[in-house]
């Protein structure tokens, strides 16, 4: 109802990763489509639907107010929002080592109504060679606490949070043994 002549409603955006539905990676989407009850209800979308276009009566006003309120606007496909979500897919997936995925859409429309689908082709993985710190005079001093319950092991896919952690938990360390003000940039 609420729907411009030549605009679409999102009524899905799903993440598709090498085929296989991706349900954490939807969380980088910067457009979903309208809530649903039961998992195919628009039951917020109904409610927003009701008010009526025609607000020349004070009573018609407060309805059409209350249900604009009490209901979910009409998600409305925007294809900058989803070139933005293209480009959060792909750096997800390169803090995830796969520094050469792609990412494409597959839309298909039927009564002013898409269907989204982000198709991403992950490629080969980046592996763990060898770690050092940034400093070779710390390498000495660092090694020993990066022996101490290293998560990062030799031969592992490449993740960003993994090595971020690591890094905090030597600087930790490291302060706690006095080092004092040792940041984790300095490894």
């Amino acid at each position: 109802k609420f729907v411009p002549a030549d605009k679409y409603l999102l009524t899905q955006a799903k993440v598709e990763v090498d085929g296989t539905r991706s349900g954490s990676m939807e969380n980088y989407l910067r457009q979903k489509p309208n809530s649903t009850i039961l998992g195919f209800w628009h039951l917020q979308l109904d409610i927003y639907n009701t008010a009526p276009t025609d607000t020349t009566t004070r009573a018609k006003k407060r309805l059409a107010r209350n249900a604009h309120k009490m209901g979910e606007a009409p998600e409305i496909y925007d294809e900058e929002k989803t070139a933005q979500s293209m480009k959060q897919l792909r750096k997800a997936m390169q803090n995830k080592g796969y520094f050469n995925a792609t990412v494409d859409t597959v839309t298909s429309v039927k009564n002013r109504k898409l269907r989204l689908t982000y198709a991403v082709h992950a490629g080969d993985g980046y592996h763990i060679k060898s770690w050092t710190p940034n400093s070779p005079e710390l390498e000495p001093i660092v090694g020993q606490y990066a022996k101490q319950g290293n998560a990062i092991r030799v031969g592992e896919l490449y993740n960003t949070s993994v090595l971020d952690g690591e890094r905090e938990r030597i600087a930790k360390a490291m302060r706690d043994d006095g080092f004092y003000r040792f940041e984790k940039s300095m490894l």
